[in-house]
């Protein structure tokens, strides 16, 4: 595997989107000196080198300088400067959520941490500033300060680093994270402020400008979510519904089908459209599904069993980015990651690399392949979406292929039989492009490819249960060829591991070999308990646990388990798992004489079905509560 720079990762990123360095580079630094960085022969500081990624479409670049050795020597300073910023906006998030509804003794702590910020704001480094500006924003935005100081601080913040802010049509810059976020706040002010046509105007150009760059966009749901209400707001404020419901309905299909961004808030909007519009009924069943997920919001928050695990997260990334990270070679990293949890050489690598290989791997030795390296980041709950910047174009074309083979293979699990042979076909010739482009040693994609195979096969009937039973175990047998199914509680996982063994269980139940088939969700409910760090994985693994459970008994196993999927479906905003899940729970209850609780269950269920559109489920719950409780749905 190749290492490569901050400068080599930005100039091939800028290179595959098309950009010259003047285009990408505008207000953050001079065309000579992002040529020097690219050419290595210049370290950016923490902050240009985020900048300038954040525009290229990768959305949290904090933690790359964690796998890269071209960061300049102010970089610890200014990660400490990022902290102490982030530490400040946490207490902002603390102190109230809606600025209307803040107690007084979140309003003092706000006015504290403004206090705080305002002492920030003489840096000298013009993206510290502006930073640190944002932050000043969001106070004032929860205090519901004068628009007009919102206004100000806002336009003061893009000018440094969008210098022809105000003569520039939007579509020909190339924008960041913050920068667009920066100017879609300003857009809402400028609304608030009474400014309608102009924030229209504004939030218009920044819509576009976001749609036709979300296939660059690292996790487009992030951004097209909240500037696809900011727009659809405006929208309404000029009177202007039909199109606000158009920009609604585009931002939550981003939102469902992205595991990301404002879907509760785009519901709400969806809702006053309709209303508008003189759909009453329509509008009324939208307030209902937000009103419905605000609900389950305020009773599952801070319930998510990972809290101290993602404590533990940051400790880790914060010991690696403020201490000697930049001179650190990624083998390091990882023995510091390994060292830090716990874990031995032997447990990290087992199926993956010898550990001499491994031992080699951490002294800088020796350097692994890619997707070795990934598997043990995994293993070390390390390995998100923010490390792909260090990926060849090949490996990102691979890890592009994967996302989309298994959101297909998401989409057709809620379809029927007869609407499923098209999109298994599809699956197929995916799997089969993919597989034309590995290597015949690369297993950790080939073990993907199987598992997804083996799935197929079964829906396809071209096999039987016992056959895919066969397929996944020897999939799992690539990496894993020694698990034992009494010690694997204390054993690493990466993601495709994980996802083999909750299929293995869920085939074993269908088989009728239900002691099996708990045993390893027993086990594997245990390592999630301990040191897990996959949100997605939790949320399946719940699921299908749930079920299980719910299946042979009712108590309060199952209620529980589910508890732990709908805590983490919700702080990740993954919320199309939810009413699956509570109508495990409300079968539960209903079963353990629970009735009143079974009721209000039932009540935050149906609207959910709607929503996400799984109307067999819903038949089966307007069956069950029209028959126990006279309600009709």
């Amino acid at each position: 595997m190749q290492e490569l720079l901050v400068g080599e990762i930005i100039k091939q990123r800028r290179i595959e989107q098309g950009l010259t360095q003047e285009e990408l580079c505008e207000g953050i630094c001079d065309p000579v000196t992002i040529s020097r960085i690219e050419n290595v022969k210049q370290p950016p500081s923490r902050s240009t080198a985020d900048a300038l990624l954040q525009r290229l479409g990768i959305s949290d670049s904090r933690y790359y300088f964690t796998f890269c050795g071209d960061i300049g020597d102010d970089s610890v300073e200014d990660i400490e400067s990022v902290h102490q910023v982030e530490r400040l906006l946490a207490s902002v998030e603390r102190s109230c959520g809606a600025g209307a509804e803040a107690t007084a003794a979140g309003k003092e702590r706000l006015l504290k941490t403004f206090a705080e910020l305002e002492s920030l704001t003489c840096r000298k480094d013009p993206l510290e500033k502006q930073r640190v500006l944002i932050a000043k924003v969001r106070v004032l935005e929860n205090l519901n300060s004068a628009v007009t100081e919102r206004i100000q601080l806002l336009e003061e913040a893009i000018l440094l680093t969008v210098p022809k802010f105000q003569e520039q049509h939007l579509a020909a810059g190339v924008y960041g994270y913050d920068e667009m976020d920066m100017i879609r706040r300003l857009g809402l002010a400028y609304a608030d402020a009474g400014q309608t046509k102009r924030a229209v105007q504004l939030l218009s150009q920044l819509y576009d400008h976001v749609t036709a760059r979300a296939g660059n966009i690292n996790r487009p749901g992030r951004v097209i979510s909240p500037v696809a209400h900011s727009y659809g707001t405006a929208l309404m404020r000029d009177q202007k519904p039909q199109q606000a419901l158009a920009i609604a309905e585009y931002g939550i299909q981003n939102c469902i089908f992205g595991y990301d961004g404002e879907l509760v808030s785009l519901l709400e909007l969806e809702a006053e459209c309709l209303m508008a519009l003189e759909m009453p009924d329509q509008g009324k069943e939208k307030a209902l599904q937000a009103s419905t997920l605000r609900r389950l919001t305020e009773k599952f928050s801070g319930q998510s069993i990972q809290e101290e695990q993602e404590d533990i997260n940051q400790s880790i990334l914060h010991e690696l980015s403020c201490a000697e990270s930049k001179n650190m070679h990624l083998g390091k990293v990882i023995k510091h990651v390994r060292e830090r949890r716990g874990f031995s050489q032997k447990q990290l690598c087992q199926g993956l690399c010898t550990v001499a290989t491994l031992s080699r791997f951490e002294s800088g030795e020796q350097s692994p392949s890619w997707d070795c390296v990934h598997a043990m980041l995994e293993r070390l709950g390390m390995a998100q979406d923010e490390y792909t910047a260090i990926l060849t174009a090949d490996e990102l074309h691979l890890d592009k292929m994967k996302k989309e083979i298994m959101k297909l293979g998401v989409m057709l699990e809620g379809e029927k039989a007869e609407h499923k042979k098209d999109g298994l076909n599809t699956l197929q010739k995916m799997l089969d492009d993919m597989e034309s482009r590995i290597k015949k040693t690369d297993i950790i994609n080939r073990q993907f490819i199987m598992r997804q195979r083996a799935l197929i096969a079964y829906e396809t009937h071209t096999c039987d249960l016992d056959e895919r039973l066969n397929q996944l175990t020897a999939a799992l047998h690539m990496t894993l060829p020694n698990l034992s199914f009494e010690d694997m509680h204390q054993m690493l996982y990466t993601e495709e591991e994980f996802s083999l063994l909750i299929n293995i269980a869920r085939t074993y139940h269908k088989l009728g070999q239900v002691r099996q088939s708990f045993y390893i969700y027993e086990q594997l409910y245990r390592v999630f308990k301990r040191n897990y760090y996959h949100h997605d994985l939790m949320i399946f693994f719940a699921q299908s646990y749930a079920i299980a459970l719910s299946n042979e008994k009712a108590d309060e196993d199952v209620i529980r388990v589910a508890d732990d999927g709908i805590a983490i479906a919700i702080e990740k905003k993954q919320y199309e798992v939810l009413p699956i899940l509570l109508h495990v729970q409300a079968e539960c209850f209903y079963l353990l004489g629970q009735t009143d609780k079974c009721r209000e269950y039932y009540a935050y269920i149906a609207p959910l079905y709607r929503l996400f559109g799984d109307y067999r489920n819903l038949e089966i719950l307007s069956i069950d509560a029209e028959e126990r409780f006279d309600i009709k749905f």
